[in-house]
């Protein structure tokens, strides 16, 4: 795999903002610190994946985009996740799907509280 999962994540929330993200946003989104999201932004950068341009607003600040090669990415990755989901759902009857969604919702409301 050429990615981490951690890369991954970073790259999801840039994606999310195709206006552009600061770096400090980064990092508080990512709860890191600075040097840290600044760093693997240098990284996915060199790689292709991110790209800095500057901020419309203020022409000294730069914004994190994501690149094609990311936004090509993040499309294969959504359709892989839907095709599971798809198979998920069409192995369940409507209320094994009811069940699972109610338990899977639950379960996620626990790890973000942990």
């Amino acid at each position: 795999m050429e990615l981490t999962s951690v890369e991954h994540d970073y790259l999801d929330v840039v994606a999310r903002h195709p206006e552009g993200l600061r770096l400090t946003d980064l990092a508080e989104r990512m709860k890191v610190s600075k040097a840290s999201a600044s760093a693997m932004a240098a990284k996915l950068e060199a790689r292709g994946y991110l790209e800095r341009g500057p901020a419309l607003e203020d022409r000294r600040a730069s914004l994190l985009r994501a690149t094609p090669k990311t936004i090509a990415l993040e499309t294969e990755e959504n359709a892989v996740h839907a095709r599971a989901a798809a198979s998920l759902a069409a192995a369940l009857s409507d209320e094994e799907r009811r069940q699972f969604e109610l338990l899977l919702g639950k379960a996620c409301r626990g790890l973000d509280s942990a």
